[in-house]
């Protein structure tokens, strides 16, 4: 795709904008180098999700690009980030608390558009179209909301159509010519179900009964979703559920020593695919709802737990992990910790051997990891 910004190196003045951060200007290269983009959501109702670079070449994490390349952006990135996600040399961030999709070019952080949605919550792409989930929806006729996928236009960063699904839909995955939706009821009426759209009719042909409170979708690249469940916080258990898309059925569970596999209540991404290994973080309660959290690799041909993916005992070190996601290129597993939600939060990188490799200070409420690199761009 075509440039946005061609000169040979900028320089960012950070101190303008985190006044806490002593980090001195830095040379940045446009248009970037490998590394990955960091998306901190920062608080519900703050405005202060903001958008960072880990640059491989220097061994940094560049805090606030968003802000630094567009200053005529004077709100910032947002309220509320909810995905991030990177497609045809362009990066897309959900802005949930702002209700609209943020469009950047990838290889220079500058903004190029946005698209406005109401309450949106994640994205997926088949082609020039975006797929966008949206809590809000019509009324019921139990006096519920229903949610809706929007479709978008990316060339002309215009909505074309939508489709009503189940209430409050969350994660999506394209597989093939079909579009699978978490239904997660997160106003108080759990949804257990997977909606299928028909992406050459946009229209919803079924829904596939799987469990409450539904959340993340991932694709294997095999015929296979997996979807994440955080249950009713009671009798039904937390779990990830495998659905066989050559015949929309629910196959059957992810489980650790024969128990469902505890998922993490809170946002973030909680579960990442890496050939045939899952890596999944999770958080058991007690009685008195004391977590324990767990990082636990699965063999995706077995569904069975074969361990934890952390092996130096560095994990005690998490006070509240929050986002994961995996390299591919070199098998490396990020976790983001928010801490307490309030203050900035950690990214630590580990090695595919489970030794923690480095870990870096970031925004509040890290959660979304975007891998980059400049073949991406064109």
């Amino acid at each position: 795709m075509k440039k946005l910004f061609t000169a040979a190196t900028v320089v960012i003045f950070f101190a303008s904008c985190r006044v806490d951060d002593p980090t001195p200007p830095i040379e940045l290269p446009d248009p970037l180098g490998d590394g990955f983009y960091l998306l901190n959501e920062g608080q519900m109702g703050g405005n202060n999700a903001t958008l960072d670079f880990y640059d491989y070449a220097s061994n940094k994490l560049i805090h606030n690009i968003f802000e630094a390349r567009n200053p005529m952006e004077t709100m910032g990135l947002g309220d509320t980030g909810n995905d991030l996600q990177l497609h045809d040399g362009r990066l897309y961030v959900v802005m949930n608390g702002s209700s609209y999709l943020e469009v950047i070019d990838a290889a220079t952080a500058l903004h190029i558009g946005r698209v406005t949605i109401p309450n949106p919550r994640s994205v997926a792409f088949s082609g020039r179209f975006a797929y966008v989930t949206s809590y809000a929806g019509a009324t019921l006729d139990d006096g519920t909301l229903g949610g809706h996928v929007t479709k978008v236009d990316l060339e002309l960063l215009r909505i074309v159509d939508e489709c009503s699904v189940g209430r409050q839909p969350d994660g999506l995955a394209v597989v093939g010519d079909k579009l699978y939706i978490a239904n997660s009821g997160g106003y108080g009426v759990f949804e257990s179900t997977v909606s299928v759209i028909d992406l050459s009719t946009f229209t919803e042909t079924k829904r596939i009964e799987v469990a409450p409170n539904l959340w993340r979708v991932r694709a294997d690249g095999k015929g296979k979703i997996y979807i994440s469940s955080r249950g009713d916080y009671g009798n039904i258990p937390a779990a990830i559920y495998v659905i066989d898309t050559a015949t929309d059925t629910l196959v059957t569970t992810l489980n650790q020593d024969g128990q469902p596999v505890p998922v993490r209540f809170l946002g973030g991404d909680n579960f990442a695919l890496l050939g045939d290994r899952m890596y999944v973080v999770g958080t058991a309660y007690d009685a008195e709802w004391n977590p324990t959290n767990t990082y636990t690799t699965y063999d995706l041909s077995t569904g069975l737990a074969t361990g934890n993916f952390i092996t130096d005992d560095t994990d005690a070190q998490i006070v509240s992990p929050y986002g994961l996601a995996t390299e591919p290129a070199t098998g490396e597993i990020f976790v983001t910790d928010t801490a307490d939600f309030l203050k900035d939060g950690t990214v630590r990188c580990y090695s595919p051997t489970g030794t923690l490799k480095w870990a870096v200070t970031a925004g509040v409420a890290p959660g979304h990891i975007a891998f980059f690199t400049p073949d991406d761009a064109r």
